[in-house]
């Protein structure tokens, strides 16, 4: 054997024999044949290793390590030049590029000859996948959000209006012990495999939510597991300053913390010990963390510490509130320059990665404006306005870094104003900036919203939209497609405290690790077979996977003294055999996959979809409520809104039926700006001890649930009797769905006529996206009992 030839030896265990394309690989590899028989692991194998490079070691052992744990055995390493029969053999090929790998199992051993150690590393975890799920342990658990010591609860009459995650697996069995007697076999098959693209990214924000250094770990794993290759890491915003910098102490006492709008105080940091770490847990991994220092905008919580470095130098807090704020570093003035530098020489030391992001984004352009010295600037520098401005600014910046050794990033605002010679364009609206980026000679990494953003509900970008991105645009010529490194999931956490990520990354995070892989043009119904046996590995980890989209809605119609409930799903469902499972009042019915059915008695009604036989996609749920007031006649005082969001019905409020809560769907009234009041008309007197009104707060689209719901009552429509009241406030801040149910009592009384006033919060924040906005009020039903 050749000095640059590795021997491994390794141990494995059982799996079940299945065609090729059956085989629970994601992403899935380039080529993979499948031949007769297994290969038997047990406790006599060793692992025998010739090369003595560490970097060898470390990646090996970062999935021996694994199989050790879980399969009991041990797994001795052996000096080995050859390989033996019954042993893993690993073989370092030169000429070949360092992330390929080839995977030949039979029933005598198993070769995997490699590239390099990348993929040295990519073959360990196909060969790993082609174990039993039983072989992984589940990963550490991680706090709920350490950026406040735990999650904050809702209050028990509201509830967050989607909930996409997948019910927890069932416990999971221990691993074998080790000593106890094991057999573990691998299918005979032969792969040969390497990555369609370079860059194969997970943006994670640590600002909007911090999370801790082992959630991070856990992060890298499963990236690891799924041959991703870069942590892009968001280190600074408007709302946290996340890294440790030692010339500039103020930037973590000051910037890491904001006080949110219930009055806790939010925060944490990484020292740079804690970075360097996370740096060399991704290395062993083969995973290049590149981090992400925000200019000229988002930079808030910079400025909060340093406020001289702004236009106004006025001081600022910590940003509480998502959006995009106006002020942003100062391009007139010198210090800003010498402070970034600063910053970026300790970033440099810290994160040895090629690439340095450097954001770029979402700059207003209003103090820039309004200043002399960065108006000063543009007549020095002999610009045209304020976009080149920003584009001289990261001109300045991608030298500095050039002369270092480092390529920025940026995302692509920074085409705008023209760009820098040096400069690698991140896409994130739509593909155009990788299009323009790319006809202009420079690399482009593409992450479009479309596709990418997995802060979106599963109900926008479902399973199936993530697997069918394909990040090379349709408009590229051969020649210009080589720019594209390749693509990025982006994590973003205004909506993502630490204890949801899992949910919000999984199971799309599969889909897109093949579509940053994989030869283009493969089936999702493939993907999908695959991903059924990949997800039992999944439940096996703890990962708390969401559903894979919304493929059914329901809905309902009032019909006389019931309802009419409707469904339908879509045509483009994998697999080959589809149902809905409809459950109604307890009993559940397997029905087509569109229909109707009459209802006479309330209750919730779910539908489910079923793919083979098995769930697939969250179930739909209908409450069908009846009431005092169900159908009644009513009169609006003012009138809700006539254009936008009108409802299909008026009377959608009174009619039983609690839906999803889309505001957009027709089914809610809307008013914006004023107060309301409905006064209801209950056709004849009827005791009423109870009114609950159901509204909306989703603070991010300026819609806010009442302060006060108030209710009077009268037998005669002249005279009211007040029911009672309910006061409650959420934050504005808070920008997730929240359904909001406010319940008023009283002693009963008969009576007619029942009125509702709805009274709209008073101090709305003036949100830089609408700051002259009046606030909405939404309702969606009305109950009376």
């Amino acid at each position: 054997m050749t000095a640059g030839v590795l021997t491994l030896v390794l141990l494995m265990g059982s799996a079940t024999m299945a065609p090729a394309d059956d085989l629970p690989l994601i992403p899935a590899p380039v080529t993979c044949e499948r031949a007769e028989g297994t290969f038997t692991l047990d406790r006599a194998t060793t692992v025998g290793i010739a090369h003595s490079a560490t970097r060898v070691r470390e990646r090996a052992n970062v999935v021996l390590a694994i199989l050790r744990h879980g399969t009991g055995l041990p797994l001795p390493v052996e000096v080995a030049d050859e390989p033996a029969d019954g042993a893993i053999h690993l073989a370092l090929v030169p000429d070949r590029p360092d992330d390929w790998y080839r995977l030949q199992i039979d029933p005598r051993r198993a070769l995997v000859r490699a590239g390099g150690v990348d993929g040295l590393g990519h073959g360990l975890q196909t060969l790993r996948q082609l174990l039993p799920p039983t072989v992984e342990s589940p990963l550490p658990d991680v706090a709920d959000d350490p950026g406040r010591g735990g999650l904050r609860p809702l209050p028990p009459d509201c509830a967050y209006a989607r909930h996409d995650v997948a019910p927890r697996p069932a416990p999971r069995p221990a691993p074998i012990a080790a000593g106890a007697p094991s057999r573990w076999t691998l299918p005979c098959v032969t792969i040969d495999d390497r990555p369609r693209f370079g860059w194969r990214g997970v943006l994670l924000d640590s600002c909007r939510h911090f999370q801790d250094i082992a959630a991070i770990e856990r992060l890298l794993d499963l990236m690891a597991l799924h041959k991703l290759n870069v942590l892009h890491w968001h280190l600074t915003e408007d709302q946290a300053w996340r890294l440790e910098i030692t010339a500039y102490p103020e930037l973590t006492a000051i910037g890491a913390w904001r006080t949110d709008q219930d009055g806790v105080r939010y925060g944490g940091f990484y020292t740079q010990g804690q970075a360097r770490h996370v740096v060399a847990y991704a290395a062993r991994r083969g995973i290049t963390v590149v981090p992400e220092i925000e200019m000229p905008g988002h930079s808030q919580a910079a400025l909060a510490a340093r406020p001289a470095l702004g236009c106004r130098g006025e001081a600022l807090a910590v940003q509480t509130c998502w959006g995009v704020w106006p002020d942003v570093y100062c391009a007139g003035n010198d210090a800003t320059f010498r402070f970034l530098e600063t910053v970026l020489d300790e970033v440099l030391a810290i994160f040895p990665s090629e690439f340095v992001h450097v954001g770029g984004d979402e700059c207003p352009k209003d103090r820039w404006r309004a200043c002399p010295a960065c108006q000063a600037r543009i007549a020095r520098e002999g610009l045209a306005d304020e976009d080149e401005l920003q584009s001289w600014f990261i001109a300045r910046m991608e030298r500095w870094l050039a002369a270092r050794g480092r390529r920025l990033v940026g995302w692509d605002e920074i085409l705008e104003g023209g760009l820098p010679p040096g400069a690698t364009v991140q896409s994130w609206r739509g593909t155009e900036g990788a299009i323009a980026a790319a006809r202009q000679g420079h690399d482009t990494i593409v992450s479009p919203t479309s596709h990418c953003y997995l802060d979106a509900d599963v109900g926008v970008t479902d399973l199936a939209t993530a697997h069918a991105f394909d990040p090379v645009p349709d408009d590229l010529t051969a020649e210009e497609a080589a720019h594209v490194l390749g693509g990025e999931m982006n994590m973003w956490t205004e909506y993502a405290p630490q204890a949801v990520l899992d949910e919000r990354l999984f199971p799309r995070l599969c889909a897109l690790a093949e579509a940053f892989w994989s030869p283009p043009g493969g089936a999702y119904t493939d993907f999908w077979r695959r991903y059924r046996g990949h997800r039992i590995r999944l439940d096996r980890l703890g990962v708390r996977r969401a559903f894979e989209g919304r493929p059914v809605r329901l809905s309902a119609v009032r019909d006389g003294d019931g309802w009419v409930v409707a469904w339908r799903t879509p045509a483009d469902l994998p697999g080959g055999d589809h149902a809905v499972l409809l459950s109604t009042g307890g009993a559940a019915e397997r029905v087509g996959l569109a229909g109707t059915m009459r209802i006479a008695t309330p209750g919730t009604i779910s539908a489910q979809v079923l793919v083979d036989g098995e769930p697939y996609g969250a179930p739909w749920h209908l409450e069908l409520v009846d009431h005092l007031a169900v159908g009644a006649a009513y009169e609006c005082d003012p009138w809700p809104a006539r254009d936008r969001y009108r409802p299909d019905d008026p009377g959608v409020v009174l009619d039983g039926i609690l839906d999803d809560v889309d505001h957009t769907s027709g089914r809610w009234l809307a008013w914006e700006g004023p107060d309301a009041t409905l006064t209801v008309d209950l056709g004849q007197p009827v005791a009423v001890r109870e009114v609950q009104a159901i509204t909306l707060h989703a603070g991010g689209k300026l819609i806010y649930s009442p302060e006060r719901v108030a209710v009077s009552v009268s037998a005669d429509g002249e005279s009211w009797t007040p029911l009672g009241e309910a006061r409650w406030r959420l934050p504005a801040g808070v920008f997730a769905s929240v359904r909001r149910t406010s319940t008023v009592a009283g002693p009963p009384r008969p009576v007619r006529w029942v009125r509702i006033e709805l009274e709209q919060r008073r101090d709305v924040p003036a949100w830089p996206w609408a700051p002259n906005s009046p606030p909405w009020l939404f309702l969606d039903q009305i109950l009376v009992r």
